[in-house]
């Protein structure tokens, strides 16, 4: 009987380690998606205050 107990502890065991591993995979592909579209926008942002300030540099220099 402790036998057969101690079995599907081991079992039960690996399994949630399996369920964990994967799971922290998933989440980590997500994440990284995630900070990959927001380094995105940040360059995006980047780009247009660039050229903002160059119009704005422009327009003041013409005047």
């Amino acid at each position: 009987m402790k036998q057969k107990i101690l079995f599907y502890l081991l079992v039960f065991s690996i399994l949630i380690n399996v369920y964990l591993t994967v799971d922290y995979g998933k989440r980590l592909d997500f994440s990284q998606s995630k900070i990959e579209s927001q380094s995105e926008k940040i360059q995006k942002l980047k780009d247009s205050i660039q050229l903002i300030h160059k119009v704005k540099v422009v327009s003041e220099a013409i005047q």
